[in-house]
């Protein structure tokens, strides 16, 4: 079965932080639509289910959207609307359509290569508003994630039990240099999360 050097990312680093082998489902056998990406199974019974969605690392260049300046100076500067909450909750739109299906605990995994994004912005994709700052006693938000965190995906965050966000910074960077951290939605994530990812970073 085919798998992809994100999927045997995630699998090696699973394996090697949690003692977990997730196997590959078989797309071929989904039918109806796609399955999911893996799944656990401890003692011949499926423990959960697991959607991979990886965001990757762009040039700075006019090819990929930016806008570039050169300066007189001879610095370049490059410049693009940020636009993780809409990738954001795209991933977690299409990443529920595959683990719906299952009726065990689902688990939504992102593996961040993007210097430009980072947890705060699943964060804030999923509440659908940013904390800017406290002046004088008024909490000043960024709202612009909410049109998606009340709209497309409001219920379908809700249903994904277990949201891991996995910073990896390069290719060739061993494991241990992996942050990964846990945000937790349901009653079922927490027992997933406390029973099978133990010592591990929540964030909700």
């Amino acid at each position: 079965m085919k798998v992809s050097p994100s999927e045997r990312h995630v699998q090696q680093l699973f394996k090697a932080r949690y003692g977990i082998v997730l196997d590959k489902i078989d797309e071929h056998n989904g039918k109806g639509g796609r399955t999911s990406d893996f799944e656990y199974v401890l003692d011949g019974q499926r423990v959960f289910v697991c959607e991979l969605k990886e965001f990757i690392d762009v040039p700075l260049t006019e090819e990929y959207g930016f806008s570039v300046d050169k300066l007189p100076s001879g610095v370049v500067r490059a410049s693009k609307k940020h636009n993780a909450t809409n990738r954001i909750s795209d991933a977690i739109e299409s990443g529920f359509a595959q683990l719906v299906k299952y009726p065990e605990p689902k688990i939504l995994t992102i593996l961040n290569r993007s210097r430009f994004m980072g947890l705060d912005d699943l964060e804030e994709t999923y509440k659908g508003y940013r904390v800017l700052g406290i002046e004088n006693g008024i909490t000043h938000l960024d709202v612009y994630a909410r049109r998606a965190s009340e709209g497309k995906i409001k219920d379908m965050k809700k249903a994904i039990d277990l949201y891991i966000w996995i910073d990896t910074p390069r290719k060739e960077m061993p494991l241990s240099e992996d942050k990964v951290f846990f945000r937790t939605v349901s009653e079922t994530g927490k027992r997933v999360r406390k029973e099978y990812f133990k010592n591990t970073v929540s964030v909700a």
